[in-house]
């Protein structure tokens, strides 16, 4: 029998005692002012999708005085896309819903008005990008001048097969430069990488891909959304590589181009 360690019987614990403590995102809440129940499904594949996955919930609400709510507002988590509702319904992170205030001044949320003019009673779907789970998320619920709000599931968090085998880190190579990537193997994710080379250069260092922005021939065609892990291509004098890693972005550059961004290559 192998004997535990102190560090390892506490980290033990400690893991213990932090799942158990983490609660799962309500599926229903009652608004603090008693007028609506709201209920929600749990995260499901929704289609159509306009890229490899989306994921979608409903939200049904129930009045307790007969109301039709004129607007329905939640939090969505920061990094995904929202595609239902469009876009003219969803506010980005940190500005928050214009009509209710939720979310304001919050830069780890963005909110979703899922309610529109033709559909005022539900059930009101939130679809995002990506393989998502739930989250703990703020809805409000307003009719006339009365707000009231409650806490409820939304979606955010990238689910992650524990029993997928992941690459903890990967490296490549171009123009005379490396650069590794590491992966946390918790969450898929990518990680801040290093670079080695004479010269070489990291530009975007984990970025979100939307921070990309691709010009061909002179004309901006959009920014890197649309982009999936495991893309690579070069860009310049072909004297930088691009990669998107666990959903992050990283741009190495060997720095013997005029071309080349500057900074980072002086």
């Amino acid at each position: 029998m192998n004997a535990r360690t102190p560090f390892a019987i506490a980290t033990a614990i400690l893991f213990a005692a932090t799942t158990a403590a983490a609660s799962e995102p309500d599926l229903q809440c009652t608004t603090n002012g008693g007028g609506w129940t709201v209920r929600a499904t749990a995260p499901f594949d929704a289609l159509p999708c306009p890229a490899e996955r989306c994921t979608g919930m409903t939200y049904n609400i129930t009045p307790h005085r007969g109301e039709t709510p004129d607007h329905v507002a939640i939090t969505v988590d920061w990094e995904p896309q929202i595609v239902i509702p469009p876009s003219t319904f969803d506010t980005l992170p940190c500005a928050g819903d214009n009509v209710s205030g939720l979310a304001a001044r919050d830069c780890a949320n963005q909110t979703s008005r899922i309610n529109q003019s033709q559909q005022k009673t539900g059930p009101f779907d939130l679809v995002v990008v990506g393989k998502l789970a739930a989250i703990h998320g703020s809805i409000v619920v307003k009719k006339g001048k009365v707000i009231e709000q409650c806490r409820i599931a939304t979606l955010g968090t990238s689910v992650f097969d524990p029993h997928a085998q992941i690459t903890l880190s990967e490296t490549l190579e171009f123009k005379g430069c490396s650069l590794t990537i590491p992966t946390d193997p918790m969450t898929g994710k990518g990680l801040p990488a290093t670079v080695a080379g004479n010269g070489c250069k990291l530009v975007a260092n984990g970025l979100p891909p939307e921070s990309m922005n691709v010009e061909i021939n002179g004309q901006s065609i959009g920014d890197g959304t649309w982009f999936k892990d495991g893309s690579a291509f070069s860009n310049g004098d072909e004297s930088c590589t691009n990669r998107i890693v666990g959903g992050r972005l990283y741009s190495m550059c060997d720095c013997k181009s005029l071309s080349d961004p500057r900074p980072p290559c002086l």
